[in-house]
Order: C-alpha cells, then sequence, then structure tokens
C-alpha cells in the first residue's frame, strides 16, 4: 500500500486535489481525504512571494459537502421558513422595515438555490433536482404563508390595518424590481466568492433572503386580499385603507411582486454560476477523459508493486 501526508495552505488544497483527481487518484484508484488542520508546527511558510489570483478557492469536493449540507429538505428548513415568512409578513402589514428584515434573518433559503447553482457547474443534476425542490417548497410555504394572512386580515382585522403601506409597494411596483435586480446581482456574486473561498456568510444569506422573501409573501398577500375586495366588495377596502379598484390594483401589486422574485431569483442563479465559472469550478473527468489523459497528458505517471514514480507537490501545485 501506498500513501502519503501532503500539509498544504488553503489556497493550495484546491489546485493539488484537482492535479491528483487529473491522474487518477480517488478517481480510479486510491482515496483522497481533505482534512482541517487547526495548526502546526513548524509553521508552514511559503518562500515563494504570496500570489493572490483570482482562481483561489477551496477544492471542489469542500465546496460540495459545504452546499450540500444547507440544501436538505428537513422539519427545521420547513419551520424556519414559515417562521420567517410570518414576521415578513407582520413588517409588511404593519409597514416596519426592521421586522422585514428580522424575518430575513432566519430565512434558509440560500441553502437550496446554492444546490440548484453548484449543481448546474458540476453537472452534478441529483443535487439541481433536489435543490430545485426544496426552493420550490420553500416558496411555497411563503406564498401559502402569505395568501393565509391576506384572508385573515381581510375577514377578521381589516379596521386595523392600513392596506397599501410603502413596505408592500416597495416590492409590487416597477420602481421595486430596479433595486431588486442590483441586490439580487450583488448577493449573487457575493455568496459565490462566499461559498468557494470557504464559507457561508450569514450576511449574504441575508441580501439572498432580501430579494427573494418579502417579495413571495407580498404576492401571496396582496392576491388573496385582492381577490377577497373583488368578489366581496369594496366595503371590506373602505375601513383604515384606501379603496383601490374593486381590488385590481392589489392584484396588479401580487402580480408586480411576482414578477420581482422571478428576475431576482434568475439573477442569483447567473451570477452565481457566473463567479463559479471564474474560480474554474468543473464538473469531475469522465472516465474516458481520464483515460485519455493518463495516456496522452501523463504518461510518466504509473503506480503498481513494481514500479512507483510520484509527481513532487510542486508539480501538483503549480500544474
Amino acid at each position: 500500500m501506498l500513501w502519503g501526508l501532503l500539509r498544504l495552505t488553503g489556497t493550495n488544497v484546491g489546485r493539488v486535489v484537482s492535479n491528483l483527481e487529473r491522474l487518477g487518484v480517488g478517481h480510479s484508484y486510491g482515496v483522497v481525504d481533505v482534512l482541517h488542520l487547526q495548526t502546526t508546527k513548524p509553521r508552514l511558510v511559503n518562500k515563494k512571494k504570496k500570489r493572490f489570483q483570482i482562481t483561489d478557492r477551496m477544492s471542489t469536493e469542500e465546496i460540495h459537502e459545504l452546499v450540500d449540507s444547507s440544501l436538505h429538505l428537513t422539519f427545521d428548513y420547513m419551520s424556519l421558513m414559515i417562521i420567517a415568512s410570518i414576521i415578513v409578513v407582520t413588517g409588511l402589514v404593519t409597514n416596519s422595515s426592521v421586522v422585514v428584515v428580522a424575518g430575513m434573518l432566519i430565512s434558509p433559503l440560500m441553502g437550496p438555490l446554492l444546490g440548484m447553482t453548484f449543481g448546474t457547474i458540476t453537472h452534478d443534476f441529483v443535487m439541481v433536482r433536489k435543490g430545485t425542490f426544496n426552493e420550490f417548497i420553500g416558496i411555497l410555504l411563503a406564498f401559502a404563508v402569505g395568501a393565509i394572512s391576506g384572508l385573515l386580515i381581510a375577514f377578521l382585522f381589516n379596521d386595523l390595518v392600513v392596506w397599501g403601506q410603502e413596505e408592500m409597494k416597495a416590492r409590487g411596483s416597477l420602481d421595486g424590481t430596479y433595486s431588486g435586480i442590483v441586490v439580487a446581482a450583488a448577493s449573487g456574486l457575493g455568496v459565490g466568492f462566499s461559498v468557494s473561498t470557504g464559507g457561508i456568510s450569514a450576511m449574504i444569506g441575508i441580501a439572498i433572503s432580501a430579494s427573494l422573501l418579502p417579495p413571495i409573501c407580498n404576492a401571496g398577500l396582496n392576491l388573496s386580499y385582492g381577490m377577497v375586495v373583488m368578489y366581496w366588495g369594496t366595503g371590506l377596502d373602505g375601513g383604515a385603507g384606501p379603496s383601490y379598484d374593486n381590488g385590481t390594483n392589489w392584484l396588479h401589486m401580487s402580480l408586480w411582486s411576482m414578477l420581482i422574485f422571478a428576475v431576482n431569483l434568475l439573477l442569483i442563479y447567473i451570477c452565481g454560476l457566473f463567479v463559479f465559472w471564474l474560480k474554474r469550478i468543473q464538473p469531475p473527468l469522465p472516465d474516458p477523459a481520464l483515460a485519455k489523459f493518463l495516456e496522452e497528458d501523463s504518461p510518466s505517471f504509473k503506480v503498481s508493486s513494481e514500479d512507483t514514480e510520484i509527481p513532487l507537490l510542486s508539480t501538483l501545485v503549480d500544474k
């Protein structure tokens, strides 16, 4: 049995693992384990001048484990989605931006969306399907909470609520689309850089939730409320709230919110893909491509009981 232990700085792990894979290690034969080392003595010192490259990142396998840990459909995921949606709906109805932000803090929508993005770039379509399904469930829960809240307010608490205040209008109009695009694009870029370099930032998760959760909750709220006003008359809208074309404007606001949500989701996905492409995250080599590489590009690398030749560590890092 042949085994080796390599101590590497974080920026070199991805290159070494990638080059080992291209040589067949961990794919056609052998196992590659990546362990996080808290400290070591003597310290690892890079004798060369430190170079910061745009492709510096964790190994693809490490990123895969990080993303996979946050995309599963669990009881906690669904519970957090419902709780976050209730808080956001409360903030929208009471026109409180602080309460809306509080709901974003606990929203878990980023995990499945990451799975969709990372699975696409690595051609892991099982991860893509799982992430898409779980994201859909989260979105459906948020929309349902908004719709149920709209019905309850229309029938039970209409006299206590001034409907259609600024927090709602900001997520249900053309002006809201412009600001949403900026936040969504920046969030997609931010989550790509954050995940590929070592962790999922809570602040990035909040930015993503800001782009997705309030618009979809607002869509459910205004859809159900507008339909009640349309079919049961404007009396429901005559208490503390203004009359709005028998509910049609609330339905229009709901459609705008759905559009904002869809545009933001697409932008986060595309910008995340762009960052992963920039970081040169690629799908693993299939067996035919690997065999061709070993035959044509690496004829000197052999592992057998009689003859073993190992590339130098510097070759693995710099290649």
